[in-house]
């Protein structure tokens, strides 16, 4: 079998029990089968098929003509929920920017300052330099102490 029989065969199952299943629900609603033994059939049919249907107002009422009891009022609608808290948050930091006055001329410069004397990066740090300064200079005189004793090893050992 090619896969156009095959895709044929299935449209053929899925129309049989698409007429099966409108049959059964017409039934059960007490409408009588109006649908054609064509494969398809017509919008119109099915259009009168379903206007014949029994409504059904689950949410409506069609006396009043509005939604029935429990649905007039939505629940979010009562209740406090994260959007409405947020639409609060909002509304009060711009009310409150924009109550807030600025006083840019009574900025006071001499709390920018620090308080320490000794902030500055340079002489905080100047006495541990110094202190390394004299560890590299003993640390280079010990090397060079080291390497001149070497050679004067070295041409002792040569001269004798």
């Amino acid at each position: 079998m090619s896969l156009d029989e095959i895709s044929i065969k299935r449209k053929e199952r899925l129309n049989e029990l698409k007429k099966i299943k409108i049959s059964s629900d017409l039934k059960t609603n007490g409408v009588k089968d109006v649908s054609n033994n064509n494969e398809y059939p017509d919008f119109d049919d099915r259009k009168s098929c379903l206007s014949k249907l029994p409504l059904s107002f689950r949410n409506y009422d069609p006396e009043l003509r509005r939604p029935r009891i429990g649905f007039e009022n939505s629940i979010l609608e009562r209740n406090e929920t994260v959007e409405h808290e947020a639409q609060k948050l909002e509304e009060n930091v711009d009310y409150d920017l924009k109550n807030i006055e600025f006083g840019y001329n009574e900025l006071d410069i001499s709390g920018l300052t620090p308080k320490e004397v000794n902030s500055d990066l340079k002489r905080l740090m100047q006495m541990k330099i110094d202190n390394l300064k004299g560890r590299t200079e003993i640390a280079i005189s010990k090397l060079i102490r080291e390497r001149l004793l070497m050679k004067s090893n070295v041409t002792e050992h040569d001269c004798k």
